[in-house]
């Protein structure tokens, strides 16, 4: 009788172990941490970091943004108010009127350019 139930005891020892080794396995193969710093080869460096130029496919919001290619906005450029009085704060702002088409500020009145 207790050569069975040390037999048992072994059985159950064994099966313990390899299922707590299988879950250990497990836990460990969940997460791995980048194969290289950012950019290489893994990811993009953050928008906010480095001096690299980067492409973003969605939407940004910033204070202050710097247009590199078809546009460059070195003052003001104003979209959706044509209401909006020329002044010297808006000096070379451009806005666009549909009666008048394109105007520039020339820091004190809107011209159609």
């Amino acid at each position: 009788m207790s050569a069975y139930l040390n037999i048992n005891y072994i059985t159950r020892v064994a099966l313990l172990a390899i299922v707590f080794s299988f879950g250990m396995t497990q836990v460990y193969a969940a997460w791995s941490g980048p194969s290289a710093v950012p950019p290489g080869s893994n990811i993009s460096t953050p928008i906010n970091n480095g001096t690299t130029d980067q492409i973003k496919s969605g939407g940004l919001g910033a204070e202050v943004v710097s247009v590199f290619g078809q546009g460059s906005f070195d003052g003001e450029v104003i979209v959706g108010n044509s209401q909006a009085e020329c002044d010297a704060d808006l000096e070379g702002a451009l806005r666009h009127v549909a009666s008048s088409g394109l105007e520039l500020c020339n820091g004190e009145e809107w011209q159609a350019i």
